[in-house]
C-alpha cells in the first residue's frame, strides 16, 4: 500500500518460484478516496520468471485463475 491507495494485486505461487503483479491504472482521484482499475485487454501485468512474452502469459494464466478468459 502506498498511503491510502494500492500498487495492484500480488500472485505467487506454494513454494514462491512464480509471480504475477496486476499492476492497476489510477483512474481518478477524489478528496476522500481514489479509483483504480486493470483490464486483461489493456492493463499492465508482471510475471516472471520468464525469458519470453510467452512464457510470462503462461505464468499469469496458472496463477490468476479468477480472469474471465486466458490471456494470449
Amino acid at each position: 500500500m502506498f498511503g491510502d491507495s494500492s500498487y495492484g494485486i500480488l500472485y505467487i505461487n506454494k513454494d514462491f518460484s512464480e509471480l504475477s503483479i496486476i499492476v492497476y491504472e489510477h483512474i481518478e482521484s477524489g478528496r476522500d478516496n481514489a479509483s483504480y482499475s486493470w483490464h486483461p485487454e489493456a492493463g499492465l501485468l508482471i510475471s516472471g520468471p520468464a525469458k519470453s512474452r510467452k512464457e510470462a502469459l503462461n505464468i499469469s494464466n496458472e496463477l490468476i485463475g479468477d480472469l474471465l478468459k486466458p490471456l494470449e
